[in-house]
């Protein structure tokens, strides 16, 4: 199965209720579901029911040969984003893309946060990723995070999160100021596993290649459930002797990669 998006795919429906739609065939001058997603692919619908009010998006799967849409995922609806119960009247379905599908950006932070004046794991920078975000075997998200190691032997430790796992983290007690970039790529490997590649880069002030003294994770499995809303984060802590900015982060970005 794979995740299709197709131009001008649309066609007329009369089933009721909250299940399984039955596809009625195409519309004038478009092209019905089984010709542009095709059996067994999932895809991205809006569905308007003919009472001319309710209306809802999400994702389903092409099914029965060509004939059949399932209702697999709500992403937002007239009825509290849950499935619409669909009136006695003749609906419209039709393959779009959700907004996150069309703008890869999916959070941009650039107000700077440092750690406090303890030994705490203390929160730098996060954004919460929707359910079903990834609905999709090899959708992906890319996560880059930037910021600052204070110029002492502090010994610091920089984690990044992908909902409560940690595919990347590194340790640090370089005594000049250091300039350090985080980036990890989460690819969606099944509903409730991923696959994640992360990669660390520290620069002194000259802009010259420092090393961390140690970087985790440069690839590893996760295992997050994706039909929840999971938090995307960057924490800093500082154990032994503490000040508060021994590690600041000054941006984190989260793109979608279809």
């Amino acid at each position: 199965m794979a995740f299709v998006l197709a131009d001008r795919v649309q066609e007329n429906t009369a089933t009721t209720g909250t299940g399984t739609l039955t596809l009625g065939g195409a519309t004038t001058q478009m092209q019905s579901f089984a010709t542009g997603v095709g059996n067994g692919n999932s895809t991205a619908y809006c569905l308007l029911d003919g009472n001319g009010i309710a209306w809802e998006t999400g994702y389903g799967t092409v099914g029965g040969g060509g004939t059949t849409l399932s209702r697999d995922t709500i992403i937002s609806s007239t009825n509290s984003n849950t499935a619409i119960t669909l009136s006695a009247n003749i609906h419209t379905v039709f393959c779009t893309a959700p907004a996150f599908n069309i703008s890869p950006r999916l959070a941009t932070l650039v107000t700077p946060v440092g750690n406090g004046n303890d030994t705490s794991e203390d929160l730098l920078m996060t954004y919460t990723m929707p359910a079903n975000t990834l609905i999709a075997n090899g959708q992906a998200v890319r996560i880059t995070s930037s910021g600052i190691f204070a110029a002492n032997t502090h010994s610091k430790n920089l984690r990044l999160y992908f909902g409560s796992q940690n595919p990347g983290s590194v340790t640090a007690s370089a005594s000049t100021t250091t300039q350090w970039i985080i980036e990890a790529i989460v690819y969606r490997t099944g509903a409730t596993t991923q696959s994640s590649h992360t990669a660390l880069t520290c620069y002194s002030n000259a802009f010259v290649l420092v090393a961390a003294s140690s970087l985790a994770a440069v690839a590893t499995n996760l295992t997050q459930t994706l039909s929840s809303n999971l938090d995307i984060k960057v924490t800093g802590q500082v154990t032994g002797t503490t000040a508060a900015n021994d590690i600041v982060a000054n941006t984190m970005m989260v793109e979608y990669l279809p």
